[in-house]
C-alpha cells in the first residue's frame, strides 16, 4: 500500500458507513491505493477490520408539518455530535440537512394525519465534502402530516477482523458461453439500398415522444433529421445554442450502438434579424435500433430482413458554443442551421487478443490504449486513451475461448482528487463490460480503414403564422 500523509480518503482513513434512508441499510466502501508498479495479482493476503457501532438505546422525536420551521430551535434535533435540521415539510416531500456524527441518525419517516407510516417513494441527497453536511430530500406516498426522527442515544462498538487470502474477486463458474461473434466490415455495394429506403422511412414517433414536438423534421438523403426546441442560453461554458437533434435512418448493423460513426456538424447559424454566425461544431449521434411495433433484433436474420422490422435512431443534446457573440444573441429566434451529416462506415477491421488481463494492465491496439482499472464479480472496467470510435467491439472470453460478454460503449467519468500538477483530475473515458463466467482474455476488434459518406443539410425552422 502507498504511504499517504494528506488528501481525502487516504489509505490510513477508515471508510464510514452511509445510510440508505428508504431501505434502512448500511454500506461502507474503501479504496486502497498501491505503490507505483505494484502487481495486484502478487498480493497474497488482505487484512483489516470492521468497527460497527450497534445501537442499544434510541430516541424518537415527532415534528408536525405545521411547526414553525423558521425557528432554529423547533426545526433542529441534536444528539451527541449529530445535528439534523428540517428545512421543509411540503405535501409528500420532506427536506432536511444532517451534519456531524451522521451514523446516529437511524431513520426519518413520514406519517399521515392519523400518525400512520407512509410508504417511502425514494430520496435524493447531496453532500458537501468541506463542511461534512448532507442535504436530503425524501418523498413518501401521501401527504406528510408528521415527521418521525429516530436517533441513537447509546451505542456499543463491535469489532470484526477479516482476512482475504486473495485480492482479486472470485468469478462465477456457471456461464452462458458461445462461440465468439466478430463484427464484420461494411460492404458499400449495400449503401444504395439504404438510401432508397431512406426516401420513404417513417419512424414511430412514440420512440422520441419524451422530446416533445420537433421544430422541424426534414428528410435528407440518409433519413429524417429532426431539430427540437432550441434557444440561446448561458451555461457554465458561456453562451450556446442548446437543444436536441435526432436522426432516424434505415437499419445498418455497422452503425448500431457504436459511438463516433454518425456525426452531425454545424458550420453556420442563421438567426432572425441577425447576421449569420459561423460556428465549428460536431456532435456524435449514437445510433441504436428501434423496432417497428414490438419487433426486436433477431440475430439469425440477415441485415436486409432486419430492415423490414428495425430502423436506427440517435438523439443527442446539442450545445453549439457562441463565444463573445452569444450575449447579443440571447433570446434571438433561430431561422436555420447549416451543416453536414457524416456516416463513418468500417471498411477494414483487425482483431487483437490479450491474454494477460490484470488490474493496471495496459492493452494497446491501433493507436488506442486501454487500461484495466477495475475487476469485479461479473464486470471489468477499462479506461481509454485515443480514438475510441475505432473500437468495433471488445469480446470477453473464458479459458476455452468462448464469448461470455462484449461491448464497445464508452462514457465520460469524472474523477476526484488532484493530479501531480495540483490541478483537478480531468474526466476520463471508460467502458464498463459485464460478463457471466470466468474471464480469461479480451479480444479487441478495431476499425483500420473507414469510408465516410457526407451529406450537406440545412435545418430550416418555419416561422409560425
Amino acid at each position: 500500500m502507498a504511504q499517504e500523509t494528506c488528501g481525502n480518503d487516504i489509505n490510513t482513513d477508515a471508510a464510514s458507513f452511509s445510510h440508505r434512508f428508504e431501505q434502512g441499510s448500511l454500506r461502507a466502501k474503501k479504496t486502497l491505493r498501491l505503490v507505483p508498479g505494484a502487481d495486484v495479482s502478487t498480493i497474497a493476503v488482505v487484512e483489516g477490520e470492521v468497527l460497527l457501532p450497534v445501537t442499544t438505546t434510541t430516541k424518537t422525536l415527532l415534528v408536525a408539518a405545521d411547526t414553525d420551521l423558521t425557528s432554529i430551535e423547533k426545526a433542529t434535533i441534536v444528539q451527541d455530535g449529530m445535528q439534523l435540521r428540517i428545512k421543509s415539510i411540503e405535501g409528500d416531500r420532506v427536506s432536511f440537512v444532517v451534519s456531524g456524527d451522521q451514523q446516529r441518525l437511524l431513520a426519518v419517516r413520514g406519517l399521515n394525519a392519523d400518525k400512520r407510516y407512509l410508504q417511502a417513494k425514494g430520496s435524493s441527497s447531496m453532500g458537501d465534502i468541506h463542511s461534512g453536511k448532507k442535504s436530503v430530500s425524501a418523498n413518501y406516498q401521501g401527504e406528510v402530516a408528521f415527521v418521525e426522527v429516530v436517533v441513537a442515544v447509546k451505542q456499543q462498538p463491535l469489532e470484526y477482523r477479516f482476512r482475504f487470502n486473495q485480492s482479486l474477486p472470485l468469478q462465477k463458474s456457471q456461464s452462458y458461453a458461445q462461440q465468439p461473434q466478430l463484427p464484420q466490415p461494411y460492404h458499400l455495394d449495400d449503401w444504395s439500398n439504404v438510401l432508397e429506403l431512406a426516401k420513404s422511412l417513417e419512424p414511430e414517433q412514440k420512440n422520441s415522444a419524451w422530446l416533445g414536438e420537433p421544430l422541424v423534421r426534414q428528410r435528407t438523403e440518409v433519413g429524417l433529421l429532426s431539430l427540437f426546441p432550441s434557444e440561446v442560453t448561458r451555461g457554465f461554458g458561456g453562451y450556446a445554442l442548446r437543444g436536441y437533434v435526432q436522426l432516424d435512418m434505415p437499419y445498418v448493423q455497422a452503425l448500431d450502438g457504436y459511438q463516433g460513426r454518425a456525426v452531425f456538424s454545424a458550420n453556420q447559424l442563421n438567426l432572425v434579424n441577425h447576421d449569420p454566425v459561423k460556428v465549428s461544431y460536431e456532435q456524435n449521434l449514437v445510433m441504436n435500433f428501434k423496432g417497428f411495433g414490438n419487433n426486436y433484433k433477431n440475430s439469425n436474420k440477415t441485415e436486409a430482413e432486419l430492415r423490414q422490422e428495425l430502423y436506427l435512431q440517435g438523439n443527442q443534446q446539442m450545445s453549439i458554443p457562441l463565444g463573445e457573440a452569444g450575449e447579443s444573441l440571447k433570446g434571438a429566434q433561430l431561422h436555420s442551421i447549416e451543416g453536414e451529416l457524416q456516416l463513418k462506415l468500417p471498411k477494414n477491421i483487425a482483431a487483437q487478443m490479450f491474454d494477460a488481463v490484470t488490474l493496471g494492465h495496459r492493452l494497446s491496439s491501433e493507436g488506442l490504449t486501454l487500461k484495466v482499472i477495475e475487476l469485479a464479480v461479473g464486470g471489468i472496467k477499462l479506461s481509454a486513451e485515443g480514438d475510441t470510435s475505432k473500437v468495433m467491439d471488445i469480446l470477453v472470453l473464458d479459458k476455452e475461448g468462448k464469448q461470455i460478454g462484449h461491448g464497445a460503449s464508452f462514457s465520460e467519468e469524472m474523477r476526484s482528487g488532484m493530479n501531480s500538477s495540483g490541478d483537478q483530475q480531468p474526466p476520463r473515458l471508460v467502458s464498463d463490460l459485464r460478463f457471466n463466467g470466468e474471464l480469461a482474455a479480451l479480444q479487441v476488434v478495431m476499425v483500420t480503414d473507414t469510408v465516410t459518406q457526407r451529406y450537406p443539410v440545412t435545418l430550416s425552422v418555419h416561422e409560425q403564422e
